[in-house]
């Protein structure tokens, strides 16, 4: 800003931009105050309003606490999302472009398929500052059973990407779902495809 120093929102061209009270532009996370509303804003510090980023970003205000780590919002919104109920939706195999709409599903009808659970899970942990990807493959929790399709969804822990699995953990509650590798995951999986969810200069890519 021309060298002067700014707090809140700022406009610069056409781009909305939130610096804390220290001055320092916010990147990658969840900001702004219950009186002007809370956004997400991207890795370059860009906010986001698609339908999918706000309904995430609501998701997660109203299901933690911004005193929480993100870490620990995520643990929090996990089980919150658990708790839908399973719905049937568009049960074919989701395209990219399809995915934020599997997600508002799941954010605006408290229920949905494991594609809505999976892509809302992700939004879930872009909007909290994680990597964040959907899987598409195949589950079966029972012996000789051939492999039915599914989603779920993938959160970069340091280097490693690890499984929250919402719809497999609502029918399963006995199990553990949550941040669980792959190699450990108890049901027989197969992984057929891959979509990386990136926020950037103020949009939202799935590819």
């Amino acid at each position: 800003m021309k060298g002067t120093r700014v707090k809140g929102w700022r406009k610069i061209n056409n781009k909305y931009y939130y610096f804390n009270s220290q001055y320092v532009l916010q990147r990658n996370k969840i900001v702004g105050t219950k009186a002007s509303g809370y956004y997400y804003v991207d890795s370059t510090g860009i906010r986001i309003t698609a339908p999918a980023v706000k309904k995430a970003v609501a998701f997660v205000t109203a299901h933690s606490k911004n005193s929480q780590t993100p870490r620990q919002r995520l643990r929090y919104c996990f089980d919150a999302l658990c708790k839908y109920p399973y719905r049937t939706y568009d049960s074919s195999i989701p395209k990219a472009n399809r995915l934020p709409s599997y997600a508002e599903y799941m954010f605006t009808n408290h229920g949905g398929n494991c594609y809505c659970y999976a892509s809302a899970m992700a939004y879930i942990a872009k909007v909290l500052g994680f990597e964040s990807r959907v899987a598409a493959g195949g589950v079966t929790a029972y012996a000789g059973r051939q492999l039915s399709p599914h989603g779920w969804c993938e959160i970069k822990i340091g280097s490693v990407w690890k499984m929250c699995d919402c719809s497999m953990q609502n029918a399963h509650k006995n199990e553990n779902l949550y941040l669980i590798e792959r190699g450990r995951y108890p049901f027989r999986l197969r992984c057929d495809r891959i979509f990386n969810l990136t926020a950037k200069n103020g949009k939202i890519v799935w590819k």
